[in-house]
């Protein structure tokens, strides 16, 4: 794209495929949300949502990170669970804390 009456000041624009899953579910307002993508070798599942500053990061046991994302698309990663010697332990006031509880699993 260029401006008017130059040929030489001239953006392009490029498409990037990827997903709105994220987006959507912030804009939902939860009070908690855990995406399990951080890079392998991280102990804490991380909030994605920035006003709890990290008061609600949850611990990874038994997790594989940096696996295969679920969204088509992205480049985003995910967390590999080994059956039930696996799972994200969360802080002991997260359940008392919110109104509603939902989980969700994106395959």
């Amino acid at each position: 794209m260029c401006p008017p009456a130059s040929s030489t000041a001239c953006t392009a624009y490029s498409y990037t495929p990827g997903s709105d899953f994220q987006n959507a579910v912030l804009d939902s307002g939860p009070h908690s949300y855990w995406r399990l993508g951080e890079a392998s070798g991280a102990a804490n599942a991380a909030s994605s949502v920035l006003l709890n500053e990290g008061t609600d990061d949850g611990t990874y046991n038994n997790v594989t990170l940096g696996q295969p994302g679920p969204l088509p698309g992205s480049a985003a990663t995910a967390g590999g669970f080994h059956g039930s010697s696996s799972d994200v332990s969360m802080p002991d006031s997260l359940v008392t804390g919110s109104s509603y509880q939902t989980i969700a699993h994106v395959v």
